[in-house]
């Protein structure tokens, strides 16, 4: 399922609203991301070593909280607030799969390659953040060799 419909209703809803206030918020949408059952897994796996926590539960779905990933894309990069949720919607879809950096620090779900731009192919990273207590979610996805301000 991925982005769950009442995340992908509260994520419009908010971009809509940055779009026509111009006032970046902070926001939490809870339960929006929805994991399989393999990425779970994955994630947990990844959690319990880097965290060195045998007990640790990765949770069935995330939490969204999408004011930085707006702040950095769309304000910073200079992408649509449109381009941004699908982004969003890609990275965290059933077919992201699950990774860490060499030293399993810097989880992440990870979807493509893209080849929506013009001679440019990219994939979308999305960061997975987590505290020790089984606290999990996601506020960014970022278009790995996609060149900010690219256009379409």
């Amino acid at each position: 399922m991925a982005i769950t419909t009442v995340g992908r209703r509260v994520l419009r809803e908010y971009i809509a609203r940055v779009h026509s206030t111009g006032k970046v918020e902070k926001l939490t949408i809870a339960n929006a991301v929805a994991l399989t059952p393999k990425q779970q897994d994955e994630l947990q796996n990844l959690l319990m070593s880097m965290w060195n926590r045998p007990d640790y539960i990765c949770p069935p779905k995330l939490a969204l909280k999408p004011k930085h990933g707006y702040e950095s894309r769309v304000l910073g990069d200079k992408f649509s607030g449109e381009q941004y949720a699908e982004w969003l919607e890609q990275g965290c879809s059933d077919a992201a799969v699950v990774g860490a950096d060499a030293y399993g620090k810097r989880i992440h779900l990870a979807f493509g390659p893209m080849g929506d731009y013009p001679n440019i192919t990219y994939n979308l990273i999305v960061p997975v953040h987590s505290d020790a207590f089984g606290s999990v979610h996601i506020d960014d996805v970022v278009p790995k060799g996609l060149p900010a301000g690219s256009t379409k």
